[in-house]
């Protein structure tokens, strides 16, 4: 389905469901699956897009912050017999500095809308 389908069927005031199959739902799908693509819709229609990335990206290093040391200390746990605290602190300054490089890398060459809706 190309987003031009989901502006027409959206101008023509089509009801939810009938968007939904129109994205490719099946009716068989779970309750979960169902609320994501409710979600999506959702998403679509308040073209709220770019404020979620922007939430996202205001929002990581507060983050990263405290998912920092407790990323460490579960590697502690987990490898308790490698080393002191300190040496997965150091291995998870690296890890996560890797994915903010790659998460920073890849995100400005795709659309936003490429992000959240499939054509």
């Amino acid at each position: 389905m190309t987003l031009k389908t989901l502006d027409s069927l959206l101008l023509t005031e089509a009801t939810d469901e009938e968007i939904l199959i129109a994205m490719g739902m099946k009716e068989d799908i779970s309750s979960f699956n169902k609320k994501i693509y409710l979600q999506t819709l959702k998403l679509y229609k308040q073209r709220t897009g770019g404020k979620l990335v922007q939430n996202i990206y205001e929002k990581l290093p507060f983050a990263l912050f405290i998912l920092l040391p407790i990323f460490a200390l579960l590697l502690k746990l987990f490898f308790f017999k490698r080393g002191p605290y300190s040496f997965h602190l150091v291995f998870s300054f690296y890890f996560f500095f890797f994915l903010i490089f790659h998460f920073n890398a890849i995100t400005p060459f795709q659309p936003i809308s490429k992000l959240f809706f499939m054509d």
